[in-house]
């Protein structure tokens, strides 16, 4: 592939992530913020339940807290990827082409389709990254029983 596409195609991908996450983010926090505000309406248990309503809903509320901090997290990692620049090897921030798919080592996401191309996000604790870390094009390795052949890397 042209390396000015594979180029295209990363920038192109991290900026749909990164709205993507913002507004899943956005979503979240709005439900969070009616769940907390539902909360404040609440009144303690005066029916000496095990668990108050009003417990019940603080808990959900600071379950939740660490899922937005997780998605925040994530959100930062997008952003801190250097869209240009060229990798020799399989490292943070690249888009590695495989024979059977696109790996974006950045944060973890399903395979989607996005201009064509499969394309799955693998953070860099991820098994597979670490068994291709370091790795350059046209390097062949297996991960359990499937067999990559790394194409390119941008």
């Amino acid at each position: 592939m042209d390396y000015d596409i594979l180029t295209s195609l990363k920038s192109d991908l991290i900026h749909y992530l990164i709205n993507e996450r913002k507004q899943k983010l956005r979503s979240d926090r709005s439900v969070q913020q009616k769940r907390l505000d539902e909360a404040n309406t609440l009144t303690s248990d005066k029916q000496n339940l095990y668990e108050s309503p009003l417990e019940s809903e603080i808990e959900a509320v600071e379950l939740n807290a660490g899922n937005l901090d997780i998605q925040a997290a994530e959100l930062g990692t997008l952003r801190s990827i250097p869209e240009k620049e060229r990798k020799t090897g399989v490292a943070f921030g690249a888009l590695v082409r495989t024979n059977t798919t696109f790996f974006l080592i950045a944060v973890p996401f399903p395979e989607i389709v996005f201009k064509g191309y499969r394309i799955r996000g693998i953070s860099t604790q991820s098994p597979l990254f670490q068994k291709m870390e370091g790795f350059k094009e046209h390097t062949e390795f297996h991960l359990g029983r499937i067999e990559y052949v790394i194409f390119e890397i941008v």
